[in-house]
């Protein structure tokens, strides 16, 4: 008898299903398996008339009330980063979740040259997803940096322009480079002061072949 119960409860069956059957004495034709924790469905691999071995894993249950967030880290950036360093996560559409760092991976990666960083995230109201994509904020020590709105710089493909406010309507194109994006802003790394006025908004609709008329100075004049 104790062998008996020994096998059912590798089954996983619970000590009420196996009381079940010591007061009955008919074997189980079907079995109900009950998960050992709280969480999500996130892996299926079980279906009705399917051939199963020992080593088959039938389901996988996820707690998503705490996440991890994977985050790219640039090689230039990776020096100032820090275990325990406190992390800001933005969602689509704008709601924003703390985070910390947990751990830094050892080496750079050497296709995108960039470091791997995992965030611990408290999802409340599981608004995180599995292999959901998000942006990822951290305060870094170092140089400031001159970031603009991301739709404020034109990318054809060849080069990225900005287009100077020189008033009265008049704009003046220029070629910027850029480095690192964050959120909806994009860093100027050469081509642009502090101090300089350029178009923020409606960059999208001086694309490459709109018509634009040069005027005295170098301007250019929708």
């Amino acid at each position: 008898m104790a062998a008996a119960r020994r096998r059912l409860e590798l089954w996983d069956l619970s000590p009420e299903q196996v009381a079940e059957v010591e007061r009955t004495g008919k074997a189980i034709k079907s079995i109900t398996l009950y998960a050992p924790a709280a969480g999500y469905l996130t892996t299926r691999n079980a279906f009705p008339g399917q051939k199963i071995m020992p080593e088959t894993e039938l389901y996988a249950i996820t707690d998503l009330s705490r996440v991890w967030v994977m985050a790219d880290v640039s090689e230039s950036d990776a020096p100032q980063v820090r275990l325990g360093q406190s992390a800001r996560i933005e969602l689509p559409g704008g709601a924003a979740l703390s985070a910390r760092v947990s751990y830094l991976q050892p080496q750079i990666d050497p296709t995108t040259r960039t470091l791997k960083a995992r965030l611990d995230v408290a999802n409340p109201g599981m608004r995180l997803r599995p292999d959901m994509f998000v942006d990822v904020e951290m305060q870094l020590g170092g140089a400031r940096r001159l970031m603009v709105p991301a739709d404020a710089v034109l990318d054809s493909g060849a080069a990225k322009t900005i287009f100077m406010d020189r008033g009265n309507g008049y704009l003046e194109p220029r070629q910027v480079e850029t480095g690192q994006r964050l959120g909806g802003r994009v860093e100027i790394v050469k081509g642009l002061t502090a101090d300089e006025r350029i178009v923020i908004s409606g960059a999208f609709l001086l694309n490459s072949e709109s018509q634009m008329k040069p005027v005295a100075g170098g301007g250019l004049k929708p």
